[in-house]
Formats: structure tokens, sequence, C-alpha cells
């Protein structure tokens, strides 16, 4: 008789092993899930703090970093940029995309600021002087009313220059990089790097090779698709031998 119970036994037995082994099994894939859910959120967390693009004209490295510093406590990543600042900006200016919601933020850094005898900033609109920012980052822009200095454009280019197509391009720790062709038929481009220097109607460019060349300053307009438009044109007052997409006119149309 005891021949009967053995097959009962036998399946209770595997049965109860296969529900251990699916329970172990559900445990594990909610501890994956768990830490996979983890991860994502860290991720997100790390991509989603707000960096603050800190761009200075006119105060010093040591002001700036003792600003930076009381700065940087915020939930932030402060990031250094060398763009121009528009003339049309004030003096103390904070750029935001319109989906950007974190006021206390904004008042947290306002507050900085004036602590730091900076007067109150403007706040701009979206793109407004045609700087665009994403929804998690922020532009400052600080100009030293004590220590206005002459700014270049961002970047100027030829136009129906013989010697090369070519674009300069400024930034405001001094230097200067030109892009241009070498042959019609390359379509890799040379680099010219160096520093420069401008007082609002001479500009001088001294090449990391030591070559130089100086542009004067002309107003003009010029005529586009639009219609005439106003330009800032640079034009070469010498000749430069081995160099010669410096020999160029280099220009800004300005067609707002």
């Amino acid at each position: 008789m005891r021949v009967f119970y053995v097959i009962p036994i036998i399946y209770t037995v595997l049965l109860n092993a296969k529900a251990r082994y699916l329970q172990l099994k559900i445990r594990i894939c909610m501890k994956f899930a768990f830490y996979l859910l983890s991860a994502n959120l860290l991720f997100l967390l790390g991509c989603s703090q707000t960096q603050l693009h800190i761009v200075n004209q006119g105060y010093s490295n040591e002001y700036i970093n003792a600003l930076t510093g009381k700065l940087s406590k915020l939930d932030v990543a402060i990031v250094e940029s060398h763009v121009a600042i528009p003339e049309t900006f004030s003096n103390s200016t904070i750029a935001t995309n319109p989906n950007f919601m974190n006021i206390k933020l904004l008042e947290s850094i306002e507050a900085i600021l004036q602590l730091s005898d900076i007067d109150s900033p403007a706040h701009l609109t979206f793109a407004q002087g045609k700087h665009f920012y994403s929804s998690n980052h922020i532009g400052l822009y600080l100009r030293n009313k004590n220590n206005i200095k002459p700014m270049m454009p961002a970047y100027l280019r030829t136009q129906y220059c013989e010697f090369a197509e070519a674009t300069m391009m400024f930034l405001n720790d001094g230097s200067f990089a030109v892009e241009f062709e070498t042959s019609a038929y390359d379509e890799k481009l040379a680099v010219i790097k160096g520093n420069y220097s401008f007082d609002n109607k001479y500009l001088q460019l001294v090449t990391e090779h030591g070559a130089s060349q100086s542009y004067i300053l002309s107003r003009e307009m010029k005529q586009t698709q639009f219609g005439e438009r106003p330009a800032d044109v640079f034009k070469p007052e010498h000749t430069v031998s081995v160099l010669k997409a410096l020999n160029c006119e280099f220009l800004i149309i300005y067609m707002e």
C-alpha cells in the first residue's frame, strides 16, 4: 500500500521545489529591477543638475573665483564661457529657457550677486540676443561697468576674397582662430591660431608662429537678399606673404 503514496509525495515535493524556484526567480528579478531603476534615477539626477554658464567681461580672475565659490554652494555646476556679451545686454544679465521653473534658484543667484556688489540682473526672454539655453541651463552675463573694453564680435567671415574662404573666431580671453580652405578641391580646413588686441578702431593679430597682421575697422552698408544692412568690415593694412588668408577683408553683417 505504501507504493501508492510515493507518487503524490514526489509530486508534492516537485511542486514545492518549483514554487521555491519561482519565488527565488521573482526576488532576483525584483532586485535587478530595483538596481536598474536606482541606476536610472542616479543617471537622471546627474543629468538634471542645472548648469550655470558664467560670461565675464572686465572683472578680475580673483573676483570671479570668489563669486563662483559662493555660487558653487548652490545646486549648480559652474561652467566658464568665453563668448562675447552683446552690447544690448545689461551689465548684469540672466538668460534662461521659458521652461525653466526653479524660481528659488534664480532668487538665490540674485541674492549672491547683490552681496557681491553686482547690480540686480535683468532677466532675458528666450533667444534674446541670439543666445539660446536649454531647460536646465542658465546664462549669467557680468560686465564690469568700470572696466569696459572694446569687444570683437564672436566671429567674422570673408566675402568674395581671392585668397581664401575663411572664418575668424574670437574669444574674450584674447585668443583667435582662423579656419579656411587650403584649396577648392580639399575639404580639410587649415587653422591659424594666435592672440589679438582691439581698440575699437584697429585689430592686431599675432599668430602662434609670430606672423602678424593688422586691420582697420570700417562701418559700411552691405547688400543682402533683404536689402542693405550695416556691417563692420575689417580691412588688412599690409600683405602677409605666408598666411594669405590673413590678406582678406573680414566682416560681419548685422541683419537685425
